[in-house]
């Protein structure tokens, strides 16, 4: 199972639909399934048991799409449905979950202190495993981002995301692009674009990538960012 969407955008009082798609027929009208929602680094928590009928619930389960895509739908959206969403479908063996999570993002996430930062490897550690990377922060954030990566050429994968929340209670996102170490992006225009809300508006950051002239360390960067 995967979700048919990573990333969903919706403004609050609207209603919201994440699913997942099976490679096999949902025969019991996703009874068997289950949801879980994650927010920042939390442990996931149980949103919805398909199986469970509570009158006035928020919270619904459907199968479209041929019976392949099970759905939680999601009625009046609030900023605090937002996060990360997967599913589950039990099974005699136990349960089974969603490969990936749906990023669900409710309402608008800039804020005035909102800035985003486009980083290369420091020149001081040419020998750093960190050489062919780029980093995308964003900081003081109230909520998750969308960040997608554009490189001549090539086609990245949904980098390495982290997401911290600072004493105030604003977030920083960041998010890691890994280049392949064959390829020679030295001289090239590399972007990362951050959407806040379900507007077309966007921040873009563009760099010229030369690996090993950064002036910013990425090894403290992250480092810093996990502890």
């Amino acid at each position: 199972m995967h979700p048919t969407r990573r990333f969903l955008f919706m403004d609050i009082g609207r209603t919201a639909q994440i699913s997942c798609t099976s490679v096999e027929d949902i025969e019991d009208r996703a009874l068997s399934f289950s949801w879980y929602k994650r927010r920042e680094h939390g442990m996931p928590i149980l949103i919805k048991s398909c199986e469970d009928k509570k009158p006035g619930d928020r919270f619904a389960c459907k199968v479209h799409s041929k019976r392949r895509n099970a759905v939680l739908e999601i009625l009046n959206v609030q900023r605090s449905d937002s996060g990360f969403y997967f599913c589950a479908k039990g099974t005699p063996d136990g349960l089974h979950f969603s490969t990936a999570t749906s990023s669900l993002i409710v309402g608008d996430s800039y804020t005035p202190s909102t800035r985003v930062m486009l980083l290369q490897p420091s020149n001081q550690d040419p020998t750093s495993r960190f050489k062919n990377q780029l980093v995308c922060v964003v900081h003081g954030v109230s909520n998750l981002v969308q960040v997608s990566w554009d490189v001549p050429g090539y086609h990245p994968p949904e980098g390495q995301a982290l997401l911290g929340k600072t004493n105030s209670g604003s977030l920083t996102f960041i998010s890691v692009l890994h280049l392949p170490m064959e390829l020679q992006y030295t001289g090239e225009n590399i972007t990362c674009e951050v959407r806040f809300n379900s507007s077309s508006t966007s921040v873009k950051k563009t760099a010229v990538f030369n690996a090993g002239k950064g002036v910013e360390s990425l090894s403290a960067l992250l480092n810093s960012s996990l502890a």
